[in-house]
């Protein structure tokens, strides 16, 4: 998640009349990349500024710089309690209409560790500033659903996501790019909420606005052809999506570098309905593709990588090659893992999809089991999340019905 510190800039809040300016030595030392070093110094600016600072803010400054270092150097516990302090002081000292309060929430929110507890504090900071009418409620948002996104949370993300679309069409109207760029966050969002028919209008609706508004060949149409192909793989239609797949592949191979990854999202969306129409070679050829300039354009352990290996794997364990999708589907569990709580839908895909090979390969039972609890596990967690059990919990119930039907069978495998 970026943080609130590096979206708005080095020295965060507006700086009061009365405030201790933060030392020239440090902003040097800071920007010469050495923050561990800038840190220090600023920590004994700090003790003599609050030394004789009374009641009054004339510390902020210095406490938001320090957990912004604190934050770069990787020291949480410093970063948390510096941050801490910084919203403490601007409760106490700034009035409501202050923008340095909301600021110093958001900073809070930025570093904290509980999910939770920094939603919190994203909340504190943006009815502050939309109390005000402050367009940074805007990069509090974002910062809200970068979070919930990452958490898997996004039913919670959705209230936002129509938010943000509400706000785009007030402010600009309902054919603005800045609508569609709204349009096609949510449909996104309702995906992964397995609410397709809701998404796909959206999607719709926002290519429209993107071919009306922005010149042919623009990547934005690329991106939103390629988004309603894939939603209409999605709907079980497969035959509709692949013209509009072909076109936006065509699109960003004209318009981009040979070895961008925009072209491995395309392939793969492309591979994804010849999959669904039964052409399994022609799939496995472009997620090859795919998976190849992934690696080459990623970083090594990148969820973009791991997404691209249980793609081939799985269409080369439709084709009953579970020898050559075993160590795929290792590969991307074990990314996976690394980047993704238990609890998160590609964690939980990525264990189910690994028992469901270690199964169906006749391999260790006993080691398929225990992904099968794994993964059930994570499905138990994020049902078990919903306040009561209304159609949302029903979807995701429904989402990983195939988990608990595979530790039916690996418990008759195994008696």
């Amino acid at each position: 998640m970026l943080s609130a510190t590096a979206t708005l800039g080095f020295a965060m809040p507006v700086l009061g009349a009365e405030r201790w300016r933060l030392p020239q030595e440090v902003k040097m030392i800071a920007q010469m990349g050495d923050n561990r070093t800038a840190l220090a110094l600023l920590l004994k600016e700090l003790d003599a500024c609050e030394a004789g600072a009374g009641t009054a803010d004339r510390c902020l400054d210095l406490l938001v710089t320090a957990a912004t270092l604190a934050q770069r150097t990787r020291d949480a516990e410093t970063a948390e309690a510096m941050a801490r302090r910084a919203a403490v002081l601007a409760d106490r000292t700034l009035a409501e209409t202050s923008p340095d309060r909301a600021l110093a929430h958001r900073l809070l929110g930025s570093v904290l560790t509980s999910p939770d507890a920094a939603l919190a504090e994203y909340r504190i900071a943006l009815n502050l500033y939309s109390a005000n009418d402050n367009p940074a409620a805007d990069n509090v948002l974002a910062d809200m659903l970068r979070l919930l996104d990452r958490e898997g949370r996004y039913a919670e993300g959705e209230a936002l996501h129509r938010r943000i679309v509400d706000t785009a069409i007030a402010k600009n109207g309902p054919d603005h790019p800045d609508v569609a760029a709204a349009l096609t966050n949510l449909a996104i969002n309702l995906s992964a909420q397995r609410r397709e028919d809701a998404a796909h209008p959206l999607l719709v609706r926002a290519l429209a606005i993107y071919e009306q508004r922005l010149p042919p060949g623009h990547p934005y149409i690329a991106l939103l052809l390629t988004n309603v192909g894939a939603s209409l793989v999605a709907m079980d239609r497969a035959n509709e999506a692949v013209p509009l797949l072909e076109r936006a592949l065509a699109l960003r191979e004209k318009t981009l570098a040979p070895g961008h990854p925009d072209l491995a999202v395309s392939l793969n969306a492309l591979a994804s309905a010849w999959l669904k129409l039964g052409e399994l070679k022609q799939a496995e050829t472009l997620q090859r593709r795919a998976l190849e300039l992934r690696r080459a354009s990623l970083p090594e352990g990148s969820p973009g990588i791991a997404r691209g290996l249980i793609n081939l794997a799985f269409t080369l364990k439709q084709q009953g090659r579970f020898a050559e999708a075993e160590p795929l589907y290792r590969e991307a569990r074990g990314i996976v893992a690394a980047t993704h709580a238990p609890d998160h839908p590609m964690r939980i895909n990525a264990d189910w999809s690994l028992a469901e090979i270690l199964l169906s390969g006749g391999a260790d039972l006993a080691e398929s089991r225990s992904y099968f609890r794994a993964a059930a596990r994570g499905a138990l967690a994020r049902i078990g999340s919903y306040r009561d059990f209304d159609t949302g919990a029903t979807r995701e119930l429904a989402t990983w019905r195939n988990i608990f039907a595979g530790q039916a069978r690996i418990a008759w495998a195994l008696r």
